[in-house]
């Protein structure tokens, strides 16, 4: 096992739901965290990320950064695809002239880029070929193709359960542009980081917690949950004026798990009706 306490851990992407969350968790295990975001690296600038490579000579890389995840392809139009990936790039070629291979590198993905035709699909596929032919090959690398992640914490309003509490905070009403009807596996944040740090600091076979129903089950039952508990009143609306029948069949840890988010929304609630995409 890694003496974790001397050990320096490098998150790209520390500003992201995921890679917050996970930075936090980490240094509650008393690692050495070095946060990496657009903010703080001049937008994850080559000369930046160097010097702080070469200053703190990290041994773990963790790479969450993603600049957008959306469900909607038009979303992308305003990005440049030859500059989408400077991180990714930047990285690798740092990592390339070290001519160490101690160094170890893990990439967070979906589970659903090579079974969902989307743009977001398309370049999380991409990103993870970057590195398994850029990068030198005596670098440890591994992609961690995650479910649908959703907990506390989450404040993108391009994905589904920020976007519902976003708008029923902001206008009583939640409109989303499907039908909700296709069936997804998600996990809560906790889960994932606890699975990711077995797997690579105590080499543990763990499996990752999780469970299955649709979009419109999944926020049929928080909106029920809270009506019936918060006394508050709002309405869904999804694509076609769809409305499905509606079952929830789950454990009692993964309805705890949603209501302790719930919660964690609505004790945020003025931050929250503040957020943008």
């Amino acid at each position: 096992m890694t003496n974790l306490l001397k050990e320096k851990v490098l998150i790209q992407g520390s500003d992201s739901f995921l890679g917050k969350s996970f930075a936090n968790y980490l240094e509650s295990k008393s690692l050495q965290v070095l946060r990496v975001c657009s903010a703080n690296s001049n937008n994850y600038e080559l000369e930046s990320l160097e010097r702080l490579i070469k200053e703190n000579n990290p041994k773990f890389f963790f790479d969450y950064q993603f600049k957008l995840v959306s469900s909607k392809n038009s979303d992308y139009e305003i990005y440049d695809k030859h500059t989408f990936f400077n991180a990714q790039n930047n990285l690798i070629s740092i990592l390339n002239k070290t001519n160490e291979n101690n160094k170890k590198v893990y990439l967070f993905s979906s589970r659903y880029v090579e079974d969902n035709k989307s743009t977001y699909s398309d370049l999380k596929l991409k990103q993870e070929n970057i590195y398994k032919s850029l990068l030198n090959k005596n670098i440890f690398f591994e992609v961690f193709r995650l479910n649908t992640v959703l907990g506390i914490g989450d404040k993108n309003i391009n994905r589904a359960i920020p976007h519902f509490f976003y708008s029923i905070f902001n206008f009583q009403k939640a409109v989303f542009e499907s039908t909700g009807s296709q069936p997804a596996n998600f996990s809560f944040i906790d889960d994932v980081n606890w699975f990711v740090y077995k797997k690579v600091f105590q080499s543990e076979n763990v499996v990752l917690n999780n469970f299955s129903c649709t979009y419109f089950e999944l926020i049929q039952y928080i909106s029920n949950y809270i009506i019936e508990n918060f006394d508050y009143e709002h309405s869904v609306e999804w694509a076609e004026g769809w409305k499905g029948t509606y079952k929830f069949n789950v454990s009692d840890e993964v309805t705890q798990n949603i209501h302790k988010t719930v919660n964690w929304y609505f004790e945020n609630m003025e931050e929250i009706k503040l957020l943008n995409g």
